[in-house]
């Protein structure tokens, strides 16, 4: 799995060294996986990654989506489009789950997650 730390040792992105801020969309498909929910591995290797950042003085957005994904896994709900009410349920519960999986995997580092839908 490639990330901040594989490329800040190759030097792959440059430009990184010297960014004061850098915002970082996450999407579903790197969060959730269908079959087992949410990658828990991926999340703390990302929060060790936003870590090194910090104590670098760069100052970490982290943008996420994931919350119907996550929820509907919770909920039992099938793949494919969602009635708006389904969607909701999904989003409201997949949520709480989600922040308080960035809130375990970012404790460690002295992180503050904030999410918004």
């Amino acid at each position: 799995m490639a990330t901040l730390t594989a490329a800040r040792e190759t030097v792959a992105m440059p430009s990184l060294a010297t960014a004061r801020r850098l915002v970082v969309k996450i999407g579903s498909a790197l969060l959730v996986d269908r079959a087992t929910g949410l990658r828990g591995d991926w999340l703390r290797s990302l929060a060790a990654d936003v870590a090194h950042l910090r104590a670098r003085g760069t100052q970490v957005i982290l943008v996420s989506s994931g919350s119907i994904a996550l929820g509907r896994g919770v909920l039992g709900l099938p793949t494919g489009g969602l009635p708006l009410e389904q969607s909701q349920a999904a989003a409201a519960v997949g949520q709480i789950r989600l922040a308080r999986a960035y809130e375990e995997a970012l404790a460690p580092t002295a992180s503050s997650p904030a999410r918004s839908s």
